[in-house]
This record gives structure tokens, C-alpha cells and sequence, in this order.
């Protein structure tokens, strides 16, 4: 233990190799060293541990401070708990090496102010990697996975999430969120048909596989048109799925990923699951649609039998999120200040717009609870964080009246807890204050916007908000038609409610554009249907010569009539 921490504190102390030193560090920090054995090792010695040992020790710890202060913070505390009862141990005899350990509990203390202070930028990493330029343009990468990305050994192109650092531009950014966030749900379907064709290779039998979902005895049907899209009934052997429950089950549900190869994953075609019921699964029957350009590689014969395999990670949540990321413009991305992080920490975060002026005053009334109107709180200054009513007025603890000053008083927050903290509860207070003082911003021109994660969350959030701060329908918009809420109050405040009720009807020309494109795909629908039935109908009959004339060539079409004019002796 000695030679290994007395060769560690020499290579901290090397001045020509920084990149070298950063990745041993972060090798010991990431192996536990600090945590298990050399801690273990101040456990089972106390006392005994020599100072040469101690200051080596020291060493270590200072440089993981300089280097990697944020990731090293927690190993580094608890080792420095044993060498501050080692300094109080032997201070008196070892006067040099408890001076040393003060240094360390200085810079640990240095570090924890900076961390909460937000001051301290972040690990001191390999520059280089964010220097790199991409090898193409996210913008123009596919959302879906393409087959020659599946089978490829060779790593994707990704760079680190910056947490402490700034990005040099939107770009930067956008490139870097896009490829991380793509690759999590790419990276489970790669590795689970790496992992099937690992079984196949030495003729394992694929009962299971994490990363994806295997079916076999896949025959697509032919295809259906439905106003919205092309779909394909593809049925498979639901044998070999005895107990799964597909009314709770989370199998093939609408929007998953769905990739079909009939040799063993070497061409795939994905697709996704357009239209889900759970009958129809009990009878092995799921509708798929595929991409324009997949399409054309399934074949037209039914009895063609597929693999199929499903990504574990839910496609649609992922697909709406990066198409939006590619969509936005470098010059026009949201929160650009605060996402790319290009300002100090120590700036601090600017009051909203419509406070800057510094000078307005605020109605507490709505949220101060019965034992706190002792007061008045109709013009309270709202920047004068010191004449607020108390938390206890608010019926807040110290976390949720600190989240709601943070909010009310700055143009960019987050709050974050684990449950039953009382997020949502410190929301609805920070939506009903800034509706009850709505004259300072301007309701009207520029209205709260509210976003949740899923359709029940919103419902619990709306219905809340309705309870709270009593909004009758068109003070409150629901947007979207998912809602899962039996509360008639929120019910009336939908979109398609609010227009139906107040009779609000498109302009003139765009109500003609919508009745064209629906005729237009009318006109499609059916033409679609004509060819499909002809499909049909070819596989069970012969086919009239007029139907093959357009796809024949000149030399087939005289071969066909030559041996229908022949005469038969």
C-alpha cells in the first residue's frame, strides 16, 4: 500500500504529461481505491501510519481536489475523515504532515463552497475531445436507426455532456444533446442482435436478450391504407408468449421500434407499431408502418417469413424530441445564455424582463395562509427578498420558500427533488402568484406556458391550477386530446372544446386547403386500395393480360400475343 500511494503522489507531482495524470486520476478515482482499501488500510493501522505515508497520502488527495473536484468529492471526504483523526492523534509528534493535512481540509472546504456556490466550473478534463469536429451533420442524421449503423463495430461519434463547462455555441450543443440522446435508445438494439447473432453463431437457442424482444414465424399480410398512413398486418407465432398479459404488457405497444429480417439480421427493415390492440396480439396480430424507403424492401409475398425484433427503449418518446432538435435554428435556441453556459456562475441569473425596472410590488394575499394575516401583504417589493411573508405564512418549509423566491425573482430556475418533496405543490403556489399579479407581464401577449412529461401529470397539474386559482374555460387551454381527467372543469378548457363551444372555425382558405388535401388523399387512399386488391386478387388468379401491358417490355408483349393467335391444329 505504501509503494503504491508513494508512487501515486509522484506522478502527481509530474508537470510534463497533464493529460496522463488526468486519466490516471480519474482511473483511481473511478476504481474506489480512495473509498475501500486505502481508507480500510487508515481503519485497520489508526494511529500506527507513519507520516511519509500520510503526507503521500496528502499528495493524492490534493491533486484529485485540482483535477476532478466535482466527481472525487465524495471519496475525498471520507478518506479525509480518518487523516483528520490521524492530525489529532499525532499532531503534537508530527507536526509537518498534520500541517499538511490542514492544507487538504482547506481545499476540501474550498471545493464544497465553490460546488455550492455554482462558482466551480468542473472536472478538469481531456480538452481535445471537445475540440473535434463531427464527421457529419446532425441535422441530416436519420432518426431511426439505419442497418448499417446496427452491424458496424466501430464506436459512434459522441462527445460528453458538458455539466460544469460551456459549449462553444448552439451548435455545439444541439450536436452534442442530438448524438447522446440518439444513442440511447440505438445502443440497446445494437447490443441485443449483437448479442442474438453471438447465439446464432454457436447455435444457441434466443429465449431471451435485455437490450430487445424477439418474435419469430413473422408473416407480413398485404398492405391497408388508412388516412394517415400505409400500415401492414404482420402476424407471429404468439406460442411462444404464454403468459404474457398483453392488455398491461408493454410489448409492441403504438410508437415502439420494430425491426424485420428474413436472413438473420444481415438487411434489416424497421419499422414501428402503428396500430395496437390487445386482442389482436392474443391472436399474434400487430399493424406496422414502415418508411417510405423501408417499404419497398418487404416483400410482396405473404408467405415470406421475417425475425422480428423490438428495441426495449420506447422509440416515440425518443422521436419527437430529436426531429425537434433538429429543427432548431442555431440563432434561435431557447435559454441560449443559461443551456451553453458561456457566462460565470458568479454573474448570477437576471431578474425576468418584466421586473426590471426593480420598483414593483407584488399581492401575497392569495398565498398567505389564515395565522399569517396578522398584515397586510397587498405591495409587498418583490426583488426585497427580506420583506416577503415569512414561510411559515406561506405555508412553506425553508426548501419550498426558498424554490418560490428563486422562481418568482429569477428568469431561469430549476427545482428538482425526490418525491413527495412538494414540487408540484411549490408550482402550483408559483402559478398562482404570478396570476394573481398578472398585470406586471402582460397575460394576454405572452400567457404561462405549462408542459409535463405525460398526459396524467398535466390533468393532475391543470386540475390543480383550476382548484387553486379558479380559471374557467379560455383562461385555461388544454392542448392536446389525451386527457385521462373525469373533472368536467378541465374538460370544458380543451382546445376542441373551447373552439366547438365558441363556434371558431378556420379562415376561408385554409378551410378550402384542408378539403383539398383530404380529397387529395382520398384520391391516393383509393388508388392505393385499387392496387392492393389487384394484388390480391394476381395471387389467386391469373392476371388479365391488360392489367401486365404497362409493366411489359415491347419483346414480352409480342411474345404474349404470338402464342394466343397460335393455332392449335
Amino acid at each position: 500500500m505504501e509503494a503504491l500511494v508513494s508512487a501515486l503522489c509522484k506522478a502527481c507531482q509530474a508537470v510534463y504529461s497533464p493529460r496522463s495524470l488526468g486519466r490516471l486520476l480519474q482511473t483511481v478515482n473511478e476504481s474506489g481505491f480512495l473509498s475501500s482499501p486505502l481508507y480500510q488500510h487508515f481503519v485497520d493501522r489508526g494511529s500506527d501510519v507513519g507520516a511519509p505515508f500520510v503526507t503521500s497520502v496528502v499528495c493524492v488527495v490534493k491533486s484529485l481536489l485540482h483535477h476532478l473536484p466535482s466527481s472525487s468529492l465524495g471519496s475525498v471526504t471520507l478518506l479525509l475523515s480518518r487523516l483528520s483523526l490521524w492530525k489529532q492523534l499525532n499532531g503534537d509528534a508530527e507536526s509537518a504532515a498534520a500541517e499538511c493535512v490542514r492544507g487538504a481540509e482547506d481545499a476540501l472546504r474550498d471545493v464544497t463552497r465553490q460546488i455550492r456556490g455554482g462558482d466551480l466550473l468542473r472536472d478538469q478534463e481531456d480538452p481535445a475531445a471537445d475540440v473535434v469536429q463531427p464527421p457529419d451533420d446532425f441535422r441530416q442524421i436519420p432518426t431511426a436507426p439505419t442497418p448499417a449503423e446496427i452491424k458496424s463495430d466501430e464506436a459512434p461519434f459522441l462527445r460528453a455532456n458538458i455539466v460544469y463547462g460551456a459549449y462553444r455555441d448552439a451548435d455545439h450543443y444541439l450536436d452534442v444533446q442530438y448524438r447522446l440522446l440518439r444513442e440511447d435508445f440505438v445502443c440497446p438494439l445494437r447490443e441485443g442482435l449483437r448479442t442474438l447473432r453471438e447465439y446464432a453463431d454457436r447455435n444457441v437457442p434466443a429465449q431471451r436478450v435485455s437490450d430487445v424482444r424477439f418474435y419469430r414465424g413473422v408473416r407480413i399480410a398485404t398492405p391497408y391504407c388508412t388516412q394517415t398512413s400505409v400500415i401492414y398486418r404482420a402476424r407471429f407465432d404468439v406460442s411462444q408468449f404464454p403468459r404474457v398479459r398483453w392488455e398491461s404488457s408493454k410489448r409492441l405497444i403504438s410508437g415502439s421500434l420494430v425491426g424485420v429480417s428474413r436472413d438473420s439480421f444481415e438487411t434489416i427493415v424497421f419499422g414501428t407499431v402503428a396500430i395496437r390492440s390487445p386482442d389482436s396480439l392474443k391472436k399474434g396480430e400487430v399493424d406496422l408502418q414502415f418508411e417510405d424507403e423501408s417499404a419497398c424492401l418487404i416483400d410482396p409475398n405473404p408467405y415470406t417469413v421475417y425475425e422480428m425484433v423490438e428495441c426495449s427503449a420506447y422509440f416515440e418518446a425518443y422521436r419527437h424530441v430529436l426531429e425537434g432538435l433538429q429543427e432548431i435554428a442555431p440563432d434561435s435556441l431557447p435559454f441560449e445564455k443559461h443551456l451553453l453556459n458561456q457566462t460565470a456562475a458568479a454573474e448570477g441569473v437576471d431578474v425576468p424582463r418584466y421586473l426590471s425596472d426593480r420598483n414593483k410590488t407584488y399581492d401575497f394575499g392569495c398565498l398567505v395562509t389564515a395565522a399569517g394575516r396578522r398584515r397586510s401583504w397587498e405591495n409587498v417589493p418583490v426583488l426585497s427578498l427580506g420583506e416577503w411573508p415569512s414561510a411559515d405564512a406561506l405555508g412553506l418549509d425553508e426548501s419550498q420558500y426558498s424554490a418560490l423566491q428563486t422562481a418568482v425573482t429569477r428568469e431561469f430556475v430549476t427545482i428538482q427533488g425526490p418525491p413527495g418533496t412538494g414540487k408540484t405543490f411549490v408550482g402550483l403556489k408559483i402559478i398562482q402568484l404570478l396570476l394573481a399579479n398578472r398585470r406586471h407581464w402582460d397575460a394576454d401577449a405572452s400567457p404561462i406556458l405549462v408542459v409535463c412529461f405525460t398526459n396524467h401529470a398535466l390533468d393532475q397539474f391543470l386540475e390543480g391550477i383550476i382548484e387553486t386559482c379558479g380559471l374557467a374555460a379560455g383562461e385555461l387551454v388544454r392542448v392536446g386530446s389525451r386527457s385521462t381527467s373525469d373533472d368536467e372543469k378541465l374538460a370544458a378548457c380543451s382546445l376542441f372544446r373551447i373552439k366547438k363551444d365558441q363556434r371558431i372555425r378556420n379562415e376561408q382558405h385554409v378551410h378550402e386547403r384542408i378539403i383539398e388535401a383530404r380529397e387529395e388523399m382520398s384520391l391516393y387512399q383509393a388508388e392505393i386500395t385499387l392496387l392492393v386488391g389487384q394484388l390480391v386478387f394476381a395471387r389467386k388468379s391469373v392476371i388479365h393480360e391488360k392489367y401486365l401491358q404497362e409493366f411489359m417490355t415491347e419483346a414480352q408483349s409480342r411474345s404474349l400475343y404470338s402464342v394466343r393467335n397460335r393455332q392449335v391444329p
